[in-house]
């Protein structure tokens, strides 16, 4: 496997890595530097659907840490 290329941004004095692969975001370093609970992000059921959006829009299955798996059980929303 080759190296993982990682970019660095700061936000309001916080490191946010992104990956150049992907461009994906470190949500969890995001909700620090915002002062914001990454948990509390993920019971809101429109994070739900901006998920359930984005992997359709993209054909990409997002993976949730499956502590918070349980946080979304009858939550899916209805296409």
């Amino acid at each position: 496997m080759g190296k993982v290329v990682k970019f660095q941004r700061y936000v309001n004095g916080f490191c946010v890595e992104q990956r150049k692969s992907d461009g994906f975001v470190n949500a969890t370093a995001m909700c620090v530097a915002h002062d914001k609970d990454i948990a509390q992000w993920f019971l809101n059921r429109s994070t739900l659907a901006l998920l359930n959006a984005l992997a359709r829009r993209f054909g990409k299955v997002i993976f949730v840490s499956s502590l918070f798996r349980k946080y979304f059980r009858g939550l899916e929303t209805k296409d």
